[in-house]
């Protein structure tokens, strides 16, 4: 669970709710300590009981959350492009984007920070989602990580 201090209230509160996943921009979760020193389970922050998302939220590493924060203020600060946001689901329910930026002329990008190593099945069938439904998605590797070779073979570049 990763937490974010409020400087101002001085709470530890959910980063990801506080940042709008799975919950509304803003959301203020307190944390609580859960787990003890030499128990099952090492100690850590976690919601309250009752107040985490239904399922809980995917863990995500460092790099990942950084990618994405990185890759969605450089497009904001990118000329045309008209809005960006993070994790925006396809209009289909069915793939959700990392970061979504929607140009002037209304193109929607779909930016990927990829830090696991997908088959290629697995990223033509997300490539694939993405361009029926008219979203021009990049993806973005993992430095000295491994990529599907297929995103060559589709004549795409490859970004790390």
């Amino acid at each position: 669970m990763e937490a974010a201090w409020l400087r101002r209230t001085g709470q530890l509160v959910c980063f990801y709710c506080f940042h709008g996943f799975e919950a509304a921009v803003g959301t203020r979760v307190p944390l609580v300590t859960r787990g003890r020193l030499g128990g099952k389970v090492c100690q850590h922050f976690a919601h309250p009981p009752g107040h985490a998302p239904l399922g809980g939220h995917s863990p995500e590493t460092v790099w990942h959350i950084t990618t994405k924060h990185t890759l969605a203020a450089w497009a904001t600060s990118r000329p045309g492009v008209d809005r960006v946001r993070l994790e925006q689901w396809t209009p289909d329910h069915d793939r959700r984007a990392d970061v979504e930026a929607l140009l002037q002329d209304g193109t929607k990008v779909a930016l990927e920070a990829q830090r696991q190593l997908m088959t290629d099945d697995g990223w033509r069938s997300r490539h694939r989602d993405y361009a029926r439904q008219g979203i021009v998605d990049v993806w973005f590797w993992r430095p000295r990580g491994h990529f599907p070779h297929i995103v060559l073979d589709e004549g795409l570049p490859v970004w790390f």
